[in-house]
C-alpha cells in the first residue's frame, strides 16, 4: 500500500505541475456547464444535449455543492482519476509480469496523460472504472470463491457506462467474453457453476446501471437519450466528424500524432503469445488455489482481458482518430506491452526484436510527452513565483496571466486564463443581464462556425435561453 501511496502522489504532482492552464472553451465548457445545469435541477438528455453518460456532471454537480462551483474543482478532479488510472495500471502489469515491466507500463501512462490534456473528459473515469474492474476480476478467477469478486468486477464495469454508455457497455461485454474465455480454457466441467459465475458478473454490472435506467424511464429522460445517442450520433457522427489514421507524409510535422498506431503495435505483437495460449488450452490444469494469482494464470487472463479491451477502445476511435480519442486504447496498449513484453523476450532473436522494437518506440514518445510536460512545468512553476498568480484587479484584466484573485463575477475562473476579449463579453453581459435571465452565446450563421464558447454560460453564471435547448 505504501508503494501504491507513494504512484499516486508522485502522478498527482506531476501532473499539476505540467496542467495547461488554458481552458478549452467547447469541449471542457461543456463539461463544466452541464454539470452547473444538473446542480440547478436540470436533466441530463432531457433538458440538455448531451452524448456522454450522467457520471460525469453528477460527481462534479456534487463537488460543486460542497466546494463550491470552479475550474480548479474540475482540473482537481480529472488529476485525481488520472493519478488513479497509472496507479491501476501498476497494478494490472504488476499481477502478470514482473515490478519492473509494471514501473515501465505506469510511467508511460504518466507521461502521457500528462500530455494528452483534455481535462474533465468522461472517458478517463470510465477508463479508471474499467481498469478497476480488470484489477478485481484477474484474483478473483484465482480463487476458490470469485463470486464477490465478480460482482465487483461487474459493478465496475456499470459505473463505466454511466460516464461513457458506448465503453462501459462495449467494457462490459469485453470483461465478460474474458470470463466465458477464461472458462473454456480451464475446462470448468459444471455448466450450473460457469452459469453462476456470468449471472454474478451481469448482476455487478446491473448494480449501478438498473437504477439510473429506471429513473431516466420515470422521468421521461429516456425517448430523449435514444434520440441524442443512438438515432442523431447515427446519422450524422460518421459523416460530420471522422478523422483517419495519420498518414506518412504527416510525419514530419505531426510526429506526436502516430502515437495512435501504439494499440494497434500492441495487439500485433500479442498474437504469438495469444496463439500459444489457445494452443496450450488442452493441457492446461485448473486448480483453486486459496490464495493469490499464479504468475502464470495472471498473465494469461490479464493478457487477454488487456487484448479484449484494447480492440474495443481501438474500434471506439477508429471513428474519429487522434490521441485524445485513443488515449483508452493507447493507456490500455501500455499496460499490454508491460504485460507481453516478459514472455517475448524468451522467444527467441524474433521476440526479442519484437519486444525490443515496441519498447523503444514507446520510449521515444515517452521522451516527447515528458519534454512537452517539461516545458509547461516549467511555465507553471514561473507563474506560481510570479506576483501575476496573486496580483488582483477589480476589472479582471489581469486574468489573462491567470491570476487566482479575481474579482465577483469571475471568480470561478481563477488560476485559471481566460481572453481579456472574453472578460469585456462577461462584464457587458452581467451588468446587463440578471442571473435568471436566458442568454444565448453564437454566430448570426453557422455554415462557418467552428466550436461555440460554451465556457462563457459557465462564466457569466447565466442559463442558456429556452429557445437553445
Amino acid at each position: 500500500m505504501t508503494a501504491v501511496g507513494a504512484i499516486f502522489l508522485a502522478s498527482v504532482v506531476w501532473l499539476t505541475l505540467c496542467m495547461d492552464r488554458n481552458v478549452n472553451v467547447y469541449d471542457e465548457g461543456a463539461i463544466l456547464y452541464d454539470a452547473a445545469r444538473v446542480l440547478d435541477g436540470d436533466l441530463p438528455h432531457r433538458d440538455f444535449y448531451v452524448l456522454y453518460g450522467p457520471g460525469q456532471s453528477y460527481v462534479l454537480a456534487a463537488l460543486y455543492k460542497i466546494f463550491g462551483a470552479s475550474v480548479l474543482i474540475e482540473r482537481v478532479w480529472d488529476t485525481v482519476v488520472r493519478g488513479l488510472i497509472v496507479v491501476l495500471v501498476t497494478i494490472i502489469v504488476g499481477q502478470a509480469a514482473s515490478r519492473g515491466y509494471a514501473f515501465f507500463a505506469a510511467s508511460a501512462s504518466l507521461a502521457l496523460l500528462g500530455w494528452v490534456g483534455t481535462y474533465g473528459y468522461p472517458v478517463f473515469p470510465c477508463l479508471a472504472a474499467a481498469l478497476a474492474g480488470l484489477a478485481v476480476l484477474v484474483p478473483a478467477l484465482n480463487r476458490a470463491k470469485p463470486g464477490p469478486g465478480l460482482v465487483v468486477a461487474g459493478l465496475c464495469a456499470g459505473v463505466a457506462t454511466l460516464f461513457r454508455y458506448d465503453i462501459g457497455i462495449a467494457t462490459f461485454g469485453a470483461e465478460g467474453g474474458v470470463l466465458a474465455f477464461h472458462l473454456w480454457v480451464t475446462r470448468v466441467r459444471e455448466l450450473r457453476a460457469a452459469i453462476r459465475m456470468l449471472i454474478l458478473f451481469g448482476v455487478g454490472f446491473a448494480i449501478p446501471v438498473v437504477p439510473v435506467a429506471v429513473a431516466f424511464a420515470l422521468l421521461g429522460v429516456l425517448p430523449d437519450l435514444v434520440y441524442q445517442v443512438v438515432i442523431l450520433t447515427g446519422k450524422t457522427y460518421l459523416h460530420t466528424r471522422a478523422v483517419p489514421f495519420p498518414r506518412p507524409w504527416m510525419l514530419r510535422r505531426h510526429a506526436d500524432a502516430f502515437a495512435v498506431y501504439l494499440p494497434v503495435v500492441a495487439i500485433a505483437i500479442s498474437i504469438p503469445t495469444m496463439a500459444t495460449l489457445l494452443r496450450q488450452r488442452l493441457r492446461i490444469v485448473y486448480d483453486w488455489p486459496s490464495a493469490g494469482p499464479r504468475p502464470a494464470f495472471a498473465s494469461r487472463i490479464t493478457l487477454s482481458a488487456l487484448v479484449a479491451l484494447t480492440l474495443v477502445y481501438i474500434a471506439k476511435a477508429s471513428v474519429r482518430v487522434s490521441p485524445v480519442q485513443m488515449a483508452m486504447a493507447l493507456v490500455s496498449s501500455l499496460a499490454l506491452v508491460g504485460v507481453v513484453a516478459q514472455p517475448l523476450f524468451r522467444r527467441g532473436t524474433v521476440g526479442r526484436l519484437m519486444a525490443g522494437g515496441t519498447l523503444a518506440i514507446i520510449i521515444a514518445f515517452m521522451l516527447w510527452w515528458i519534454f512537452i510536460g517539461l516545458i509547461q512545468a516549467s511555465r507553471n512553476v514561473a507563474w506560481a513565483m510570479s506576483p501575476a498568480a496573486r496580483e488582483f484587479s477589480p476589472t479582471g484584466e489581469s486574468s489573462g496571466s491567470g491570476s487566482c484573485r479575481l474579482p465577483a463575477g469571475l471568480e470561478r475562473m481563477a488560476c485559471f486564463r481566460i481572453d481579456p476579449a472574453e472578460v469585456e463579453a462577461i462584464r457587458y453581459v452581467q451588468q446587463r443581464t440578471a442571473p435568471d435571465d436566458p442568454v444565448f452565446v453564437g454566430l448570426p450563421r453557422h455554415d462557418r462556425i467552428v466550436i461555440n464558447n460554451v465556457l462563457l454560460y459557465r462564466s457569466e453564471e447565466r442559463r442558456v435561453g429556452k429557445e437553445c435547448r
